[in-house]
């Protein structure tokens, strides 16, 4: 990609696992490989994180409501120290058959991040879209 005469590369790879523990809670792990070249300058990053534990609770037949923590660490080239972060959000499950699932969720409404002698806390959804665990998203999932 070039931007404004500044070519720029980058390639991320963040595969994601989950798995039902029971009827009421799941566990998701993640990692992911970042690399970016801006003009020759090379950074690369890794993330890895208890991506997520869902507690869900029956709303309904067909629907579930859903709390979830996650715990995540990030290293490399972008990071003078590894930066922590321990987040929550809420969300809904509809399950349209027994293989077929519509989410919504607002991930990240409490979130702590420390990095260094540094560290924050932050309530509430701020607008700001870095990455897709970290807005409210729509999704479908599909069971094997």
């Amino acid at each position: 990609m070039d931007m404004g005469g500044v070519e720029t590369k980058m390639n991320t790879i963040a595969p994601q696992v989950g798995y039902f523990l029971n009827e009421n809670s799941a566990l998701g792990l993640n990692i992911g490989l970042m690399s970016t070249d801006v003009d020759g300058t090379k950074v690369s990053n890794t993330d890895f994180g208890l991506a997520y534990y869902n507690y869900f609770m029956d709303l309904g037949e067909k629907t579930k409501v859903w709390w979830a923590v996650g715990f995540g660490t990030s290293s490399g080239d972008s990071f003078a120290d590894a930066q922590t972060r321990l987040g929550s959000g809420i969300g809904v499950n509809y399950f349209m058959s027994e293989n077929i699932i519509v989410n919504f969720q607002l991930a990240n409404i409490l979130q702590y991040v420390k990095q260094g002698d540094d560290s924050s806390m932050m309530f509430g959804w701020e607008g700001t879209i870095n990455n897709m665990s970290a807005t409210p998203t729509l999704s479908v999932f599909f069971k094997l």
